[in-house]
């Protein structure tokens, strides 16, 4: 089913238009984020988002098996898989490529993310003085995890 304009938000996702012209620009666009992410030495592989009329958002899910394992920052085989799914959206291996996620998620009756980040920040900020060093009470950790040792 295709989206459509609402009075809340406009979802460019998924590119189902009856225009071939205007389905072969989101996939280049899409393609083209996959080899620029890749060039950059992010892991990635092919994803598909479909609408999920009963629940009312988003699903995504891998469209190649073994995905962890199988992303790659060869150029050669994004193309390859892209021909293949021609609708798909770059996905991230994050582990590999060395990168992490703050997930926020809201659930209807369930945990709220962004409550529990905004909660969680107000308690653990971190900054950075002049010289780039994080400070505060997560400064250490938060160099760690970019790749940088304490001074």
């Amino acid at each position: 089913m295709p989206l459509t304009a609402s009075s809340s938000s406009v979802v460019p996702f998924p590119a189902q238009s009856n225009q071939a012209a205007g389905d072969r620009v989101m996939n280049d666009v899409n393609l083209r984020a996959a080899l620029e992410l890749a060039a950059a030495g992010v892991f990635v592989f092919p994803a598909l988002v479909t609408w999920n009329d009963a629940a009312k958002k988003l699903d995504k899910r891998p469209a190649i098996v073994g995905w962890q394992e199988a992303a790659t920052t060869d150029l050669k085989q994004i193309r390859k898989w892209w021909g293949a799914h021609r609708d798909a959206v770059p996905g991230i291996e994050l582990g590999r490529s060395n990168l992490f996620v703050v997930d926020l998620d809201r659930h209807p009756g369930g945990a709220d993310g962004v409550a529990a980040f905004k909660t969680f920040r107000g308690n653990n900020s971190v900054s950075r003085d002049s010289g780039g060093v994080a400070s505060g009470p997560l400064g250490a950790a938060v160099d760690a995890i970019a790749g940088r040792s304490a001074p």
